[in-house]
């Protein structure tokens, strides 16, 4: 298979196909994508089929992905500057599929996604064509209250939106759909919070950490908090709050001596 070298042409093959897919607003807890700062502006043309090799300026290795009919469609693998990896997952027609890594550059890993490239399919489908006979998928009852909250979870500027907002990683893909593990590190290595997506929408135990070793935990439903979240600092119990409907129901505070076992 041949090999395509090219410098930012995927970005704009990731562009134009993502942005043909969803049309939305973006709401307060997106990040607003200026695409005046990408590098696909640059206007180099994509090969519509085969393997695509981008290069840094000094000739070294910046991604390997593979493209079918003008899209990502296969692995995608992409390196630092110090040829430490970048990030590595999976695409399926532009869409992210089954787990997604990404590192930071001093070889840590930062954050774990899950997407499912089927699910973003059948649950894009169901937003335009629900069923009234047919149980839909939560998210869709969402987006059918607030079209904007639903659509705004299928987007990267969601998944990613503090590193976009820091501008310190953009992924190759802007449409997804989370459907399994999710998990964020700080660079020390230690867990920033981890959980699962179910069908887009968070769902079962979450658990919510700082760097002072304080850290919650709780449950969503179809991405709701719901029951009892509780604090910790260690094994020591300092607060717990009761939710229903994703609304705080009580709250209580525990001296330094409540542990759990």
């Amino acid at each position: 298979m041949r090999k395509y070298f090219l410098l930012g042409g995927i970005y704009l093959l990731v562009s134009f196909y993502s942005r043909a897919q969803l049309s939305i607003l973006h709401p307060d807890d997106a990040v607003t994508i200026d695409s005046e700062s990408f590098e696909w502006l640059s206007g180099i043309s994509v090969t519509s089929n085969g393997a695509v090799t981008g290069l840094y300026p000094d000739g070294s290795k910046r991604y390997n992905a593979e493209v079918k009919n003008a899209r990502l469609h296969g692995n995608w693998k992409s390196w630092y500057v110090n040829d430490a990896v970048h990030d590595e997952g999976k695409l399926v027609k532009g869409v992210p599929h089954g787990e997604w890594k990404v590192w930071y550059p001093n070889g840590k890993l930062r954050f774990v996604r899950t997407y499912s490239a089927d699910k973003f399919k059948r649950i894009t489908q169901e937003f335009a064509r629900p069923h009234p006979k047919m149980p839909n998928y939560p998210i869709t009852t969402v987006y059918q209250k607030d079209r904007s909250k639903a659509t705004t979870r299928l987007k990267s500027s969601y998944s990613f939106k503090e590193a976009l907002a820091a501008n310190n990683y953009t992924p190759a893909f802007i449409d997804c759909l989370h459907h399994g593990l999710y998990m964020n590190f700080y660079e020390s290595g230690h867990r920033k919070d981890s959980g699962h997506y179910k069908n887009g929408l968070r769902d079962g135990i979450w658990i919510e950490s700082n760097t002072e070793g304080l850290h919650w935990t709780g449950t969503y439903s179809n991405g709701i908090k719901t029951g009892t979240w509780k604090q910790y600092n260690g094994k020591r119990l300092l607060e717990m709050v009761e939710y229903r409907n994703g609304r705080e129901q009580w709250r209580r505070s525990y001296n330094s001596r409540s542990t759990f076992p």
